[in-house]
């Protein structure tokens, strides 16, 4: 239990405590509040960690509140620490408590030793690779299959204390094995909470760099989990739930790790994550904006997020999302200074933020100066230091370094204390427009247009044609008097060109899309047909393990079988029906008429008629509806037929 230290680090000195009026001005921009509600417990202790350091709310209030989480955990001696720190007793019920944690860490490594010390070993890591199913590797190492559900149960265990190295392997292993198993083709409920416990882990270790090994971090996992829900077919609202959680959880690797992922700020600027946040977490745009401004890479994508965000700015704004609409949108840079210097008031309030204020600040001044740059020509050094909040001579040796470094095409003419951006030499299209513009060139051309028209009016469309076939010869008359035109000529044959490659490309696209589409199509025919011989197979094992010798099972066999917990979970699972549901099922089946030892008549229903009928009835409601109708129907034809 004392490893559960890991979950909360105390940083190196601690914040300037903050008057009353400074915590009220600064708690408006604290965004803890909305996350905590989409983040593990064990992700949330970080947070708590930094808050207590900015000293924005109150101590004792802080760590009971912590007190609360610990409770849902098993890391026992942090929570006993901090009943000493708030000057409280410490509850009896917590040291037994941490008895009973131990006792049970104890029995659960018991249960799954024989697979540790398989796992231990490296040639029997690769062997255990080698299967192909979990039966395949319980048989080739002589275990129990209960052993490998009882490994998540120990990496839960573990995990819960705070040994989140530990966790993180023994999750990996597991993922592995399930991950080979050609019998179980669809993700479970089961799988799927480890992935997310496995990311969770990661993110608690810091796992985000790329290992030499090659081995799963904490981006591979939110790939995988991302991959899933665009697969899965739960209900809209559960999806966009998780799809919230995998937003939030992703804010970790994106703003604490030391190199951040190009794929991964693809994932959390793409157009369906930003439609999420916009449904779900509008405060995510705080983050959406701090990554367009600390990346710089991600300068293509600027202008149409910035109008994504200020289209949801009624939902959401603070200084950071106002300061880009501040320039991007109204151009006011005075209005974008005021919200940069706003910006260090969050920054200093946001967990994922604060280490990153220098280079957020750096990276906003060349944004600023980048667009007014843009506008201007020459740029008073004295005005862009009001801009950029600095003084003169700091703006002057900040430009200087910035035009070194960023090769910008300027210089500083210090005897007028300002920046000439130089203009660059007009391109050869902006030459021949600028021709056209002078009277002279103009009416010669409108002249020689005129006598061409005349002479070949009943010819230009063909040699318009013939131009875009890439033969211009009937258009040298035009080259010969004005040379310039070269260029026009060139821009015609090579947008004509263009488009009849893009129709041909239309028409290749539509045929690769309808291909792709009946592949998928395919492809999930294949997973269905692969579930239901799965679940036909589960449902005939568990149809003769409830039965005797597979004789037909009759009521109250029935009735056992379902009050069988682990069992009835099992099915509820494999069938997707409830306990309800299945108690109704047994109206729907088929029955046969047995007698009995004594010669008394008993219902009972074959292992055909029980595997069938619920694959059938846990299909649709409609489905086991009818089912129930003409149960009843062949019960009335008999008892008419008597």
């Amino acid at each position: 239990m004392a490893e559960g230290n890991e979950a909360a680090p105390i940083a190196e000195g601690s914040k300037a405590a903050l008057t009353p009026e400074q915590a009220e001005e600064l708690v408006k921009y604290d965004l803890s509040l909305r996350m905590v509600p989409f983040l593990d417990r064990h992700l949330i202790f970080p947070i708590f960690n930094f808050l207590q350091e900015t000293a924005l709310y109150n101590q004792v209030a802080l760590q009971k509140a912590q007190l609360t989480l610990l409770a849902e955990t098993n890391m026992i001696d942090w929570a006993l620490e901090t009943y000493t720190l708030i000057g409280e007793q410490q509850p009896e019920e917590l040291q037994k408590r941490r008895d009973v944690v131990l006792q049970q860490l104890e029995d659960s490594r018991e249960k799954v030793l024989p697979l540790l010390q398989i796992l231990e070993e490296e040639e029997k890591v690769q062997r255990v690779a080698a299967c192909k199913s979990i039966d395949e590797l319980c048989q080739t190492f002589d275990l129990d299959s209960t052993v490998i559900d009882g490994l998540v149960h120990y990496a839960k265990l573990q995990y819960d204390c705070g040994n989140y190295t530990l966790s993180g392997e023994l999750l990996k292993h597991y993922r592995s094995m399930i991950s080979q198993d050609t019998e179980r083709p669809v993700m479970t409920s089961k799988q799927v909470s480890c992935t997310w416990g496995s990311l969770a882990s990661f993110i608690l270790n810091r796992e985000f760099e790329e290992a030499t090994d090659g081995a799963e971090r904490a981006a591979d996992v939110i790939f995988k989990i991302n991959d899933f829900l665009d697969t899965t077919k739960m209900s809209k609202k559960e999806v966009l739930l998780q799809r919230t959680w995998l937003l939030h959880w992703s804010l970790f690797p994106i703003f604490t790790a030391e190199k951040v992922e190009v794929k991964l700020l693809d994932f959390f600027l793409n157009e369906k994550s930003l439609s999420c946040i916009s449904l779900s977490c509008p405060h995510l745009f705080r983050y959406v904006a701090s990554c367009l401004i600390l990346q710089k890479r991600l300068k293509h994508l600027m202008k149409d997020t910035v109008w994504i965000i200020q289209h949801e700015s009624t939902a959401y704004s603070d200084p950071v999302t106002r300061f880009l609409m501040a320039l991007y949108v109204d151009m006011d840079f005075d209005e974008a200074q005021h919200e940069l210097q706003q910006c260090e008031k969050v920054c200093k309030v946001d967990y994922f933020l604060d280490r990153h204020w220098t280079e957020f600040q750096e990276n906003a001044r060349l944004l600023i100066f980048e667009t007014y740059c843009r506008i201007h020509q020459c740029i008073n050094i004295g005005m862009i230091a009001s801009k950029l909040n600095m003084g003169a001579e700091e703006a002057e040796v900040w430009i200087v370094k910035l035009i070194q470094n960023a090769k910008l095409d300027a210089r500083i003419d210090s005897e007028k204390s300002r920046v000439v951006m130089s203009k660059a030499p007009p391109s050869v299209y902006q030459q021949d427009v600028l021709a056209l513009r002078r009277p002279c060139v103009a009416k010669a051309m409108v002249h020689f247009a005129m006598q061409k028209a005349r002479l070949a009016s009943g010819k230009t469309m063909w040699i318009l044609f013939m131009a875009m076939n890439g033969d211009p010869g009937d258009m040298q008359p035009l080259f010969d008097f004005h040379p310039a035109t070269l260029v026009f000529a060139a821009a015609y044959m090579v947008f004509t060109s263009f488009a009849i490659l893009s129709v041909l490309t239309g028409v290749v696209a539509d045929k690769m899309a309808t291909a792709a589409e009946e592949h998928a199509q395919e492809t999930q025919a294949l997973e269905e047909k692969a579930k239901d011989a799965h679940v036909k197979k589960f449902l005939s094992k568990t149809f003769n393990s409830c039965t005797d010798n597979g004789n037909g099972m009759t009521w109250k066999q029935y009735q056992a079988m379902l009050a069988q917990e682990s069992l009835l979970e099992d099915i509820c699972e494999e069938v997707g029906m409830d306990k309800n549901e299945l108690d109704d099922a047994w109206d729907a089946f088929p029955k046969e008429i047995k007698k009995t030892v004594h010669g008394h008549p008993l219902e009972v229903v074959t292992e055909d008629d029980f595997v069938e009928g619920l694959m059938s009835a846990h299909a649709t409601v409609q489905n086991l509806s009818m089912t129930r109708v003409f149960e009843k129907l062949r019960q009335i034809e008999k008892r008419l037929d008597k």
